[in-house]
């Protein structure tokens, strides 16, 4: 299994355009339906947390994503090893991101 993480927030990205990005919830949440993906919407971020069966996967998600959506792209982080993602997840979830 690999974890990765997508994300946008506002280090990266002005307000207006997460703003916009926003708006396309229902087609970034549409594209991650049947790719074991949860996404995290809120005022000041985007991410989306993935599972992988093989690091090729999850990069060639990434590739889909990218071409899909450009815009988030534009601003979008990615990390791609394991031990990054929990780090980061564990830093959200206790407010020191």
């Amino acid at each position: 299994m690999h974890f990765y993480l997508i994300g946008v927030d506002y280090k990266k990205a002005p307000f207006e355009a997460r703003e916009r990005l926003c708006r396309l919830q229902g087609k970034i949440a549409g594209f991650w339906k049947e790719k074991n993906a949860a996404i995290l919407f809120t005022c000041n971020r985007i991410e989306i947390y993935a599972v992988a069966g093989s690091t090729d996967e999850a990069f060639s998600n990434t590739a889909l994503f990218s071409k899909a959506f450009p815009e988030f792209f534009r601003y979008a982080y990615v990390l791609q090893a394991e031990l990054a993602v929990f780090r980061h997840a564990l830093r959200l979830a206790i407010g020191l991101e």
